[in-house]
């Protein structure tokens, strides 16, 4: 290669590297490898990793990313956390529908002869045929009960849940009908409410299973077939299956023996070409930061069409971007997320359950309090019951001490606080929120180097020698203390505690004097009643204090027993196995 152009080339690629890459947030369905493409040093643009949308909002609102996809319930939540400085620049439209506004509209469908009566729109008594509730149906429960929360009279009652709240008043108002899938989550509380409830199943083909029995038709299409067939009065649906149902292609229906029944009351004919409709969904969009929406509009408008003359990082920017369904209606003037929401919802304010109290959550700092308070919008908009409030304690014991005395509901916490939560303050885990492929909570013992482990080469081995805990009372104290037992080094004893002090030369096991580790909340005296040894491992601490499980005591945690091992203070750690970085040896697995 000539000088002159290897000089050049590296210059060209030294300014491109030297001026500021746009950010793009990508989540993990994206590789490195299409990242490592993306960011090449003749490309403008470069990988910004996200766990999901919440964090790519707040990235944008800081300054940290420039743009990012986001479907229309989490702009919707974009826009109330973050009102200014971003900027729809391009939809991402469904090929086939590039021609249509909105990703899909709603509306009710009833017989041309059917009699309105009353109050309440003249629907008290009708009776409703519904798409169904699944995981592969395109609307979320707002979407599926809009309709209902819209028209169907609002009685609650405290003495039954928020969902048997909610059926009942539908069975009262409807009287019967087809409601098809899971009208919550637990399957056994659902087949009880169907059982109890049936007048909402008596319309199904299959009524015993609440179901219809055309699994090759969807949902939309079954309800249609509730109307027509002459059971339903009243169906809830798809604009787009409504078209299909009643085209051309299939003569069996006679479109003008029903109508489109319209929110004032009114109606309109089938054939209709702007036709009143419910809900209205816009489409995914691209998200931009304000300051960057011009640029990103110009890049966009590059990969939207890939040429054979694109080069790299357009072709791979298009294929993170545009998935094979997807093409790009880039704006060439950016709109605000108020504007865009505004043209479908007619309203950007989240959704209200009607009745129930708030499920109260309690955190216990800023960072968790921020998710806890996205959740629960994310929550609002899904149409997920009951709302979701939030509060911040100052550290998890107070949670569980509010959690105790009623004054919150739940809280997340890591799985080392299970046995205090559930010992210390008689509280229950409802879920657990990891995975068996995550190994989140899979202890490990570790040693420092060779000649430690030649040293405790078994179980045994073990006793008069030091070790160090994350924490009094968590999932690596317990697993030791479980281990210990199966290789019968500790006796079948309650008194765990005293046993293990009498087991090792010494430890250092953060929050054993503290009176929320203890499960009469009284604070153990180390002098006086014999287990000195349990935190002679542990430092001095500047408050004059030692074996506390704050930050103050550095052996506190998971880094904090690896730091006390590294220091040649404890010969063995008990860590969860996610916390190592390579660096030492693992036993007893």
């Amino acid at each position: 290669m000539d000088w002159k152009c290897l000089v050049i080339s590296v210059l060209f690629a030294f300014f491109v590297d030297a001026q500021e890459k746009l950010k793009l947030c990508v989540q993990e369905d994206v590789t490195e490898t299409s990242c490592n493409a993306l960011s090449r040093l003749d490309s403008p643009i470069k990988c910004e990793r996200v766990v999901d949308s919440a964090e790519c909002a707040r990235k944008l609102a800081e300054g940290r990313a420039d743009f990012g996809i986001f479907t229309a319930d989490e702009l919707l939540l974009a826009h109330n956390f973050y009102p200014t400085g971003i900027n729809v620049v391009a939809e991402l439209r469904n090929k086939e529908k590039i021609d249509k506004s909105f990703e899909f509209e709603s509306v009710v469908v009833i017989r041309r002869n059917f009699t309105q009566k009353g109050e309440d729109l003249g629907l008290v008594g009708s009776t409703y045929c519904h798409p169904g509730f699944s995981k592969s149906q395109l609307w979320n429960d707002h979407v599926l009960k809009y309709f209902e929360k819209k028209v169907v009279s609002k009685v609650c009652r405290k003495d039954v849940t928020t969902a048997e709240n909610e059926i009942i008043n539908l069975r009262d108002f409807f009287k019967k009908g087809c409601r098809p899938g899971n009208w919550v989550p637990d399957d056994t509380l659902d087949k009880k409410l169907k059982k109890k409830y049936h007048q909402l199943c008596q319309l199904c083909p299959d009524q015993e299973k609440c179901k219809y029995t055309l699994p090759e038709n969807h949902g939309h299409t079954n309800a249609l077939d509730c109307l027509t067939s002459g059971q339903g009065s009243i169906a809830y649906v798809s604009l787009d299956h409504v078209r299909t149902y009643f085209s051309p292609e299939h003569p069996i229906k006679n479109v003008w023996d029903y109508q489109f029944f319209c929110e004032n009351g009114s109606r309109m004919d089938l054939d209709s070409d702007n036709p009143c409709t419910w809900y209205k969904q816009p489409w995914k969009v691209i998200l931009a930061r304000e300051t960057s929406a011009e640029e990103v509009v110009s890049k966009l408008e590059k990969t939207a069409i890939v040429t054979l003359a694109a080069v790299p990082w357009e072709k791979t920017l298009n294929d993170i971007l545009f998935s094979n369904d997807d093409s790009p209606v880039v704006y060439k003037e950016p709109v605000s997320p108020i504007h865009h929401l505004l043209q479908a919802k007619g309203t950007v304010e989240l959704p209200k359950s009607d009745c129930g109290q708030p499920i109260r959550w309690c955190t216990v700092n800023k960072q968790e309090l921020i998710k806890c308070n996205w959740t629960a919008a994310a929550a609002r908009s899904l149409g997920i019951q009951p709302d979701i409030s939030c509060m911040m304690a100052l550290s998890p014991f107070e949670c569980f001490d509010w959690i105790a005395n009623n004054d919150t509901d739940i809280m997340a916490v890591d799985s080392n606080y299970g046995l205090l939560a559930r010992k210390n303050y008689g509280l229950t885990a409802l879920l657990y929120c990891e995975t068996m492929e995550d190994h989140y909570s899979v202890v490990v013992a570790v040693t420092r180097d060779k000649a430690v482990l030649n040293k405790i080469s078994q179980w045994s081995d073990i006793k008069d020698k030091n070790a160090c805990f994350p924490e009094f009372g968590g999932i690596a104290w317990l697993s030791f203390i479980n281990a210990a037992r199966d290789h019968r080094i500790l006796p079948d004893s309650c008194a765990y505690t005293r046993v293990v002090s009498k087991l090792l030369k010494g430890a250092c096991t953060p929050g054993f004097v503290e009176a929320d580790h203890a499960q009469d909340h009284k604070r153990p005296s180390l002098a006086t009643d014999g287990f000195a040894n349990l935190c002679n491992l542990c430092p001095a601490q500047t408050n004059g204090e030692r074996c506390e499980a704050n930050s103050m005591n550095k052996y506190y945690g998971d880094k904090g027993a690896l730091d006390c091992l590294k220091s040649g203070d404890g010969d063995i750690a008990f860590v969860e196995v996610r916390n190592l970085n390579g660096q030492y040896i693992l036993y007893g697995t």
